[in-house]
């Protein structure tokens, strides 16, 4: 385990010593170490849900295009719009994240094997 040295505001103070007793803790560093840890749970999360409802609203508004463009062919319109001309920015950064998370997994991977 790594010791470091921190700064807290006596406002941070009260909140890890709120947590100590709420969780009957031993000490301030679990607190701490309890409070990162829930920080990182509810930011993955709420990543995740975030990154779920922008494709459920896109998948929505490639299907208005759709209808749109049905009707745009029904009525013999000279110009239509197809819905895929550029790949949505959403998908295109969750493909990256994802090839960025998989490439450092096997960097570490190849790293621990030498």
């Amino acid at each position: 385990m790594i010791k470091k040295n921190y700064w807290l505001d006596e406002a941070d103070i009260a909140i890890v010593n709120d947590v100590k007793t709420d969780l009957g803790l031993s000490s301030d560093s679990e607190a701490v170490r309890y409070l990162i840890r829930q920080s990182q749970k509810d930011y993955r999360s709420g990543n995740g849900i975030q990154m779920k409802i922008l494709r459920q609203i896109e998948e929505r508004v490639d299907l208005l295009l759709d209808i749109a463009n049905t009707e745009l062919i029904d009525r013999n319109a000279e110009q239509v719009y197809p819905v895929r001309m550029i790949e949505s920015p959403v998908i295109s950064n969750a493909r990256r994240l994802r090839r960025e998370v998989l490439s450092d997994k096997k960097q570490r991977s190849d790293y621990s094997k030498k």
